[in-house]
């Protein structure tokens, strides 16, 4: 299987672990103020949760692909890191 992440994979693809990683997740999110930096940590260690550059979407009725990579209109001038990423 040549996909990473669990948003590509079908529901019969997912394991057991990958399950379990929904539900933690899901628990740690549901609080009324959820703890920000084990989330965060969980999304920068956990290659499962990463979204592709390239997602596919229903608008309207119709498949299409959407391209979420950030264009820097200004190319002379860095993009400031948002996610705190390297």
């Amino acid at each position: 299987m040549g996909r990473v992440g669990l948003m590509e994979r079908r529901d019969e693809e997912l394991q057991a672990g990958d399950l379990a990683l929904l539900d933690d997740l899901g628990a740690l999110t549901r609080a009324e103020v959820p703890d920000y930096d084990v989330v965060r940590l969980l999304y920068e260690t956990d290659s499962r949760l990463r979204v592709p550059p390239v997602i596919h979407s229903f608008v309207a009725g119709e498949l299409r692909e959407v391209d979420l990579a950030i264009q820097n209109p200004n190319p002379d001038k860095p993009e400031p890191n948002r996610a705190g990423l390297a």
